[in-house]
């Protein structure tokens, strides 16, 4: 029986190792390079997290994925790599196209306001910062995305009050 491994639970070395595996059996494995990206960039075991590891699977996925330029999941991750690995001017273009890709489909595929609020904090744009963090609170209620609140509020404080952005 085969284990199916999702992020939306804790990442541990064993998930790692369990989508390394499916790349070395298979190379053009593109779901295996999502999973091992974001596994990389945002398990929860902080010990864990390759920053670097995490972009170059996520390059791979695009590289692997039909229709690269405007896969709204790829484009994702690939955002989630590139915030990880601290390259946050390019996070916030490939954001922006997963909020393009979003609103072409209807739907979101990931927290990519969120991930705007806190690139945009640490390129020293707190009123844009707050803005898209405004919006990231009125759109996403599912708890896989909690760990991420926690960690735009950790470096954000709760954002909203006006000393905040002072």
């Amino acid at each position: 029986m085969r284990r199916k491994y999702s992020t939306a639970n804790p990442s541990s070395q064993e998930v790692i190792n369990h989508f390394r595996k499916a790349i070395e059996h298979n190379p053009q494995n593109a779901a295996a390079y999502d999973q091992l990206s974001r596994s990389l960039s945002c398990c929860n075991d902080a010990s864990l997290r390759d920053p670097q590891a995490a972009l170059e699977a996520a390059r791979k996925n695009m590289e692997l994925l039909p229709n690269k330029q405007d896969h709204p999941y790829g484009l994702a991750t690939l955002g989630i790599a590139q915030y990880s690995a601290g390259l946050y001017a390019e996070a916030i273009d490939t954001w922006q196209r997963v909020e393009k890709a979003a609103k072409a489909d209807g739907k979101p595929h990931a927290p990519f306001q969120l991930f705007l609020a806190m690139c945009h904090w640490q390129l020293g744009d707190k009123s844009e910062a707050q803005a898209w963090y405004t919006l990231a609170r009125g759109g996403y209620k599912k708890a896989v995305f909690n760990t991420f609140f926690a960690e735009a509020e950790s470096m954000m404080g709760p954002l909203g009050e006006a000393e905040q952005l002072d």
